[in-house]
């Protein structure tokens, strides 16, 4: 009996340190990565381990064996209706990009069964702090982070654009963002006030990041509050306006206006839709042509604007083979949603879309668990929107954050609440 006992104690200690490693290395993988120059692919390993590690607990847990059954059921749907890429993609390649897809599953699923949102929330502080830390080490120490990270020297307004201990601009900028409707919407007991004062300071360090998509995050919090309350919405929408406006009497607002407004045109523009020199328009283009073609199925996985898409025979077909940012793999996976409109047709993005949604909205009420609804709606619409110009869903380090943190807002209780102001359900 002692030694089952003694058995099951040493199988928690592991499992804790597991999900521990797990959630610090994926937190910080690019660092550590560079740092002990490390292989790239380690967080597919521990994808594929996470998702073992539901499936085993799927046996004695029912949450987790609808989880398993969902993950399977949409693996098995993306598989099948990639049928044109078999050909010429190979079955490999289809069924390692239909894994890459479905992260968000594995890392939601794993976070929120295994994991628990104690974890997560203590996890999620600390990352927190030290992205603060290196981002402001980062805004007096420029250079040395990019040189440190061996990436380009980025400008705006003669202000070196910050990638922080993330290593990049963007994943930076997110993390910012994802963070904010954290403090901004998770905690009903924020007064208006504070509520207030929180936005300020977040729209702050958004805008030091020089990451234009972390602003959508006020829209998506300003949409709530207008469901709520018109005069809420009116006022923190003068404040802010009044804000960025003071804020804004230098070039560098101007910058992110015209800059904003250029790519716009670029990616509306269909006169010579290849020949632009914004890679995230042509590929928004050349999708809706795809999917347009080959209604309503698209071109397969592993075939348009994914990892595992090189040298496919889609980019010859419309003609942008040969063109700088498809050669030096330049921004052409930076649009998630233009990835999953070319290889799945409008079906299988509607199908994508509407899982996701339906899965954190599900996921956020298992085991008497509440969750603030305006955060619900923050987070999800906040990952629609960032899916445009991000590739949120592929990308390791975007998906796993926003796993983290919407884990890490859910709280336990001991009985499932009537109130249906403070559930997802």
């Amino acid at each position: 009996m002692n030694r089952n006992n003694n058995f099951k104690n040493v199988f928690k200690l592991y499992n804790l340190f597991f999900v521990l490693f797990c959630l610090f290395f994926l937190s910080f993988q690019n660092f550590i990565t560079v740092a002990f120059d490390l292989p790239s692919y380690l967080d597919e390993a521990l994808q594929v381990i996470m998702l073992m590690a539901l499936i085993f607990k799927s046996y004695s847990d029912n949450n987790s064996k609808l989880v398993v059954k969902a993950y399977f059921v949409c693996f098995i749907f993306l598989f099948l209706i990639s049928f044109e890429a078999y050909s010429h993609r190979g079955y490999s390649l289809v069924i390692q990009q239909v894994f890459i897809h479905l992260k968000f599953i594995v890392f939601i699923g794993y976070l929120a069964l295994i994991a628990k949102e104690e974890t997560c929330l203590f996890v999620f502080k600390i990352v927190f702090v030290v992205t603060i830390v290196f981002f402001a080490i980062n805004l007096f120490m420029p250079l040395g982070f990019n040189e440190f990270f061996d990436q380009r020297v980025m400008i705006r307004s003669d202000f070196v654009r910050p990638i922080g201990i993330q290593g990049h601009t963007g994943t930076l900028g997110f993390i910012i963002a994802i963070s904010s409707i954290y403090f901004i919407s998770s905690n009903k007991k924020l007064d208006d006030i504070s509520k207030l004062i929180v936005i300020i300071l977040c729209l702050f360090l958004i805008l030091l990041t020089t990451v234009r998509t972390g602003l959508v995050v006020f829209p998506i919090l300003f949409l709530w509050l207008f469901k709520k309350s018109f005069k809420k919405f009116l006022i923190l929408t003068v404040c802010l306006i009044v804000l960025v406006t003071s804020i804004g009497k230098n070039n560098y607002m101007d910058e992110l206006v015209d800059i904003t407004q250029s790519n716009i045109e670029m990616t509306v523009d269909a006169n010579e839709p290849g020949m632009s020199s914004y890679i995230r328009g042509i590929m928004i283009y050349f999708s809706f042509q795809l999917a347009n073609e080959r209604f309503p199925l698209g071109t397969g996985a592993s075939t348009y604007g994914t990892v595992k898409s090189d040298d496919s025979n889609i980019y010859a077909e419309i003609g942008l083979h040969n063109s700088r940012f498809f050669l030096d793999k330049d921004g052409i996976y930076d649009s998630n949603f233009a990835s999953l409109l070319g290889e799945f047709g409008y079906l299988g993005v509607i199908f994508y879309y509407t899982f996701f949604v339906v899965f954190c909205v599900k996921i956020c009420s298992v085991n008497n668990r509440k969750t603030a609804p305006e955060f619900v709606f923050s987070m999800i619409l906040l990952m629609l929107g960032y899916s445009v110009t991000n590739p949120v869903f592929m990308n390791t380090f975007q998906i796993f954050t926003f796993a983290l943190v919407f884990v890490a807002a859910q709280k336990y209780v001991s009985n499932k609440p009537k109130d249906k102001e403070v559930t997802c359900e």
